[in-house]
């Protein structure tokens, strides 16, 4: 049968509506690819509609926002309609440099986002988990990362990560106000 999709998106840190969120529906085909299934427009004002196949995941997104998967088991689903209150977190772009046990920088490392919690400490299901390489100062970025905290994983060849169970935290140097300000 179809679903129904009614909800509200919120910034978690504010609290507040966050106007012109986009709901994406993606049916799985149950081996971990998703494909788009049916978008709709969450706005400040009011709901709106999506329909959706029993084997789904939504993805809620805005600009200036890491997009976040909510799935099926954490759905309340009542006569064939989900209610679904999301909270973003804003983005972040994370720059390191990955080193050896004597801080000597290595290039060709892999980095990949391991596990991301919003400021609320819940766990922040990312669409993809993000990975990229090291350069040849050892240095990396990541785009999209929540605000919260994060484990990250690192692996190359020859090398084996020392502090596999390090939580970093995760947030910007730069903080815009609602007056467009930075501060």
């Amino acid at each position: 049968g179809r679903l129904t999709v009614r909800g509200t998106v919120y910034d978690m840190a504010t609290g507040k509506t966050i106007a012109g969120a986009r709901v994406d529906t993606q049916s799985g085909d149950g081996r971990g690819a998703w494909q788009h299934a049916s978008p709709a427009l969450y706005r400040a004002a009011g709901p709106s509609r999506v329909e959706a196949t029993p084997a789904y995941r939504l993805i809620v997104s805005a600009k200036g926002y890491a997009a976040r998967v909510f799935s099926p088991g954490i759905l309340s689903i009542t006569d064939g309609e989900v209610q679904l209150d999301a909270e973003l977190s804003t983005e972040v772009t994370v720059r390191g440099v990955v080193t050896d046990d004597k801080d000597k920088p290595l290039a060709n490392i892999q980095v990949r986002l391991a596990k991301a919690m919003g400021i609320d400490g819940q766990t922040y299901v990312l669409p993809e988990l993000p990975k990229t390489q090291t350069d040849a100062e050892g240095r990396f970025s990541m785009t999209g990362i929540p605000t919260g905290s994060a484990f990250f994983s690192c692996s190359g060849t020859g090398y084996r990560q020392i502090e596999r169970t390090a939580i970093h935290a995760v947030r910007s140097w730069k903080v815009v106000s609602e007056a467009g300000g930075t501060g």
